[in-house]
């Protein structure tokens, strides 16, 4: 069994020295929520996107400094649907998470 874990056909390890990207996956529609950028507390060259998964929305903009090693944007959907989040950055991969947008009324799995 060791040879699977000592092999190289699995490649890199996924994520490494690179971005993390937290992202709720439910939120209401003109609600704002945030997102969380881990790996860097450097603003410069890091930008985040907001599309919506059928082309009907999209938008842009920079992250703020929040904390050591992290990087915060407060964003929020116009209608429910499924978005992707995504994270750019001028010397690491591209990261990104789908969050869904539902009606108020609608339980999540937390509440």
């Amino acid at each position: 069994m060791d040879f699977l874990l000592e092999d190289d056909h699995l490649g890199p390890d996924m994520a490494e020295d690179g971005l993390g990207l937290e992202v709720p996956d439910y939120v209401h529609p003109n609600v704002r929520w945030d997102v969380f950028v881990s790996g860097t507390d450097d603003v410069s060259g890091v930008e985040w996107s907001l599309a919506a998964v059928d082309g009907s929305y999209s938008r842009a903009g920079l992250l703020e400094a929040e904390d050591d090693d992290w990087l915060r944007a407060s964003l929020s959907v116009p209608d429910s649907g499924l978005y992707r989040v995504s994270v750019t950055s001028d010397h690491t991969p591209t990261v990104t998470q789908l969050v869904f947008a539902g009606p108020d009324g609608t339980k999540t799995l937390d509440e």
